[in-house]
């Protein structure tokens, strides 16, 4: 049954089964109770405090948070869909704390957001340590906070900071261990209780079952202590949601199992309040079956470090040319057979028995060649070779004169499925068989170890599986090859050839495989007449040496002869780790993390170079084109966001010019990566989409010169296009530009007005010029409205002020023509006047009254507020009547 592994710390371990699945198996319908139940589970099985918080990671990608139940819901349908995985592990990053009897896990508030980790130098982290503080209820000078295993406090922010992010390094230090130290009550004592109660759990002994609690409602409903997640963080529900579930949980029983390393179950079950219906009996059944042992293969770790095993293939082409054109013997031979020490045997070092932590060991004393520094001997299982050394070694001067070669270069290689993982495993089949093969001539010389026979020496199947691989004719060239038995006691060697001819005949019908028989078949007729099983202490080198080096026995033609070759586990551990930065890549780039995405994406080149797989290339295709398809998408809907918000009408704030320059600022940064998306949108298309649109935007004022609502929303979009991006300044400028050359013509126009007497089309003029009043700030040192609007005012009383002065004129005139006549009564007076004043000083006088009248009339309808010219014109008018 599919389940999900979750490693909090130490050896505990406790599976999960989703429960309420549909009928495909997904979690679409139960995501919400399958998260609130694991949460709870965990709390319940590491008895932990009910205000406790912590992460939940990916045990392969610790990077990968799983923070809500939609992550839950995603992780889960993953696993149901393959066919092969069974279950997924998980692990807890978190702080693990113990105070007196209690055990708590805590971690910073909001670090469930994914942004966290790259955003923990801006967190106020004074502020985390005083919550740390109060959530563990140190409140006191005489309690402190310490690593369990040092004695060095946690005093501050930058102490806790420190701390944390330490957790981000990888799985295996994402949860941390503290303690409360008190230096009153003897908070050490406290501490050791804590800690024998841990062992005592961890060596198999049960969990008290009363102290398994059931679901409150206030965890039921995502709460939690101080504002910090209830890890990770519940999701918040309506009020609707929340009576729903606290009908559903209420009375129910949680329950689940860990287990410790040794496999022991330890169960814990609360009986209390249980329903004696069937539907709770089978609800029950169903969370005691959601929680069941771990399978022993959950403990092995998969990775595969693409960077470590290029640097190993490096440093087998390195070896390339020491070994190029030169006669070499060839050690083959799994971790701890004796490459490394025979080799110093044979080059001439002086080997002696040691006992090295309690084990007997032969190791060299006086290394005489230079070559060997690098050749590193050891007694443990761990290899100790990472990467093909040579050691050249002159033939004569160790005594071996019957041989037509005069220098041979010995090779010391890692064991191929070697202990050192698979990227040492990997190196060994694509650099050393590439080095190889640049060599004359190759004696493959294979070391069967007494202490890794296995059943019917199934170390030979395992070497027979590794050399087939490498030399797939392998039939045709036994003859060259030369098999050498280590750590034999000396009572068994004599019956080394019986025991590979007994075997021999016992595999004859049921084995399948005939490379291992054949090289089981060549090892017995080598063994029959002579068996090359050195004593390392007693021997003389030369002895084995004549036996290796017969240029006879070499194979001639390496480059035909040997191929590059992966074991099935390290095939496997690349495809994994392929799959692994296809998904880190696609993560990675969707937080615009695009260094790591570029950095992931040219290991996965660099890797292809090397193993040239078609799975390898299809998965970096898989990867290009969703990023390109991403990449375009994110841009074009970045240009269709913000075209949308230059159009005319729709509304413009500083925060949707910022949001489009952190896409191009992101994508720029990202440009380097378009070495590997061809045919990715480059980043200057979003600046030309600007140039395009502020150049259309200005285009557009020009028909709307009469809307200064339009206008001013249009010259503040600008102003903020030329604020977050200085190069576009000047479309700004020029639009001011663009405006101020439009009210310049609506002055000229009102001037030449003026000369035709068309106050009307004069004062529409000023009242566009009033309009524009509110676009002062756009033209500040271009053109002042007010002072022109001034300037208008006077020019146009000026010019009434001429009117009515020569109509005044006209009528003194007639005025003081009169003067010169007698005087009579002042009736006939008004007559003669009228009657002085010709018919052009009549039409022209009634000419000037209309014009004034006129502008009366005309200019009293304009914007008081802002033009006095109504009220200065009906004064002048006044005036001249009284005239």
């Amino acid at each position: 049954v599919k389940h999900f592994v979750i490693e909090p710390y130490g050896n505990e371990k406790v599976t999960f089964k989703a429960i309420n699945l549909d009928d495909k198996g997904r979690m679409e319908s139960s995501k919400e109770a399958n998260w609130k139940q694991l949460l709870q589970i965990m709390k319940d099985q590491l008895k932990l405090t009910d205000t406790s918080t912590f992460l939940f990671i990916k045990k392969d990608n610790p990077d990968d948070q799983i923070d809500n139940d939609g992550d839950l819901m995603d992780l889960w349908n993953e696993l149901n869909k393959s066919r092969k995985a069974m279950y997924y592990t998980l692990k807890m990053r978190c702080l693990l704390i113990t105070k007196e009897d209690k055990l708590m896990t805590w971690c910073p508030k909001n670090s469930d957001d994914p942004n966290f980790r790259y955003e923990m130098e801006t967190k106020n982290w004074s502020q985390h340590f005083e919550d740390l503080k109060q959530f563990v209820g140190i409140s006191t000078n005489d309690e402190w906070l310490s690593e369990s295993d040092q004695d060095k406090r946690i005093q501050s922010g930058e102490d806790l900071k420190a701390i944390w992010a330490e957790r981000y390094k990888d799985s295996d230090t994402c949860c941390l261990r503290l303690k409360v130290i008190s230096a009153s009550i003897g908070g050490e004592q406290a501490d050791e209780s804590i800690q024998m109660k841990k062992e005592e759990e961890e060596n198999g002994r049960d969990l008290d079952p009363s102290d398994n609690k059931s679901v409150t409602d206030k965890e039921m409903n995502g709460e939690s202590n101080e504002g910090n997640i209830t890890s990770p963080l519940a999701p918040v529900e309506t009020e609707h949601h929340k009576q729903q579930e606290d009908e559903s949980t209420k009375d129910k029983d949680v329950q689940g199992s860990s287990v410790n390393e040794d496999g022991k179950e330890k169960e814990k079950e609360n009986g209390d309040n249980v329903d004696d219906s069937d539907d709770k009996k089978k609800e029950i059944k169903i969370c005691r079956e959601s929680f069941t042992p771990i399978p022993g293969a959950v403990a092995e770790k998969e990775d595969f470090d693409i960077g470590k095993m290029l640097e190993l293939v490096k440093k087998a082409e390195e070896a390339a040319n020491e070994i190029k054109d030169k006669n070499v013997i060839l050690f083959i031979g799994g971790t701890g057979t004796g490459k490394s020490t025979l080799i110093h045997f044979l080059a001439g070092s002086k080997m002696e028995k040691q006992m090295v932590d309690g084990k007997p060991h032969i190791a060299p004393v006086n290394i005489i060649n230079k070559a060997l520094v690098n050749v590193t001997c050891s007694p443990s299982a761990e290899s100790e070779t990472k990467y093909i050394t040579a050691v050249p070694i002159s033939l004569k001067e160790l005594g071996v004169r019957s041989t037509k070669l005069d220098n041979a270069v010995l090779c010391d290689t890692p064991g191929f499925e070697d202990t050192s993982g698979p990227e040492v495993d990997v190196a060994n089949g694509i650099g050393i068989i590439k080095a190889l093969q640049t060599c004359k001539s190759v004696k493959p010389v294979v070391l069967i170890s007494y202490t890794a026979l296995g059943y019917r020496m199934n170390c030979v199947r395992e070497l027979a599986r590794t050399l087939t691989g490498i030399i797939p004719s392998i039939q045709n060239h036994l003859s060259a090859f030369a098999y050498v038995f280590t750590k034999f006691p000396d009572d068994q060697k004599q019956s080394i050839h019986a025991l590979v001819n007994d075997t021999y005949n016992k595999i004859q019908k049921e084995e399948k495989d005939e490379g291992y028989k054949a090289l089981l078949a060549d090892i017995a007729d080598q063994t029959e007449d002579n068996v090359l099983a050195p004593d390392l202490l007693n021997d003389h080198p030369k002895i084995l040496l004549k036996k290796l080096a017969d240029s006879q026995n070499f194979i001639k033609d390496p480059a035909n002869v040997f191929h590059p070759f992966l074991t099935e586990k390290s095939t496997s551990a690349v495809h994994l780790q392929v799959e692994k930065h296809k998904a880190n890549i696609l993560h990675e780039f969707k937080h615009h993390h695009y260094p790591i995405v570029q950095t992931k994406l040219d290991e996965l080149i660099a890797l292809q170079s090397v193993l040239k797989s078609d799975t390898i290339e299809r998965t970096y295709q898989d990867c290009i084109n969703q990023l390109t398809q991403d990449w375009n998408t994110q841009i074009n809907a970045a240009k269709h966001t913000f075209n949308k918000c230059m159009e005319t009408l729709h509304s413009f704030s500083k925060e949707d010019i910022l949001a489009y320059k952190q896409i191009v600022d992101e994508f720029k940064s990202a440009d380097p990566l378009r070495k590997h998306l061809l045919e990715a949108i480059c980043a200057d298309a979003l600046i030309q989409n600007l140039k395009n649109q502020t150049s259309h935007l200005i285009e557009e004022m020009q028909e709307h010169m009469k809307n200064e609502f339009i206008l001013q929303t249009q010259l503040d979009k600008l102003v903020q296009v030329g604020t977050a991006f200085p190069e576009f300044a000047s479309a700004y400028n020029e639009a001011c530009q663009t405006l101020a050359k439009h009210l310049t013509n609506y002055v000229n126009n009102a001037k030449g007005c003026l000369d035709n007497h068309n106050f009307e089309e004069m004062r529409t003029n000023l009242e566009a010029l009033v309009k524009a009043l509110s676009l002062q700030s756009h033209l500040i040192s271009l053109f002042d409205i007010k002072q022109e609007i001034t300037n208008l005012e006077k020019l146009t009383l000026t010019h009434l002020q001429n009117v009515a002065s020569e109509a005044v004129a006209k009528i003194k005139g007639a005025t003081k023509e009169l003067a010169k006549e007698e005087k009579s009564d002042t009736s006939s007076s008004s007559l003669v006047r009228v009657e002085k004043l010709s018919e052009s000083d009549v039409k022209q006088l009634e000419t000037s009254v209309m014009i004034l009248e006129n502008a009366v009339n005309v200019f009293d309808l304009l914007y008081q507020q802002h033009v006095n010219l109504g009220k200065s014109v009906k004064e002048l008018f006044q005036s001249f009547l009284g005239e």
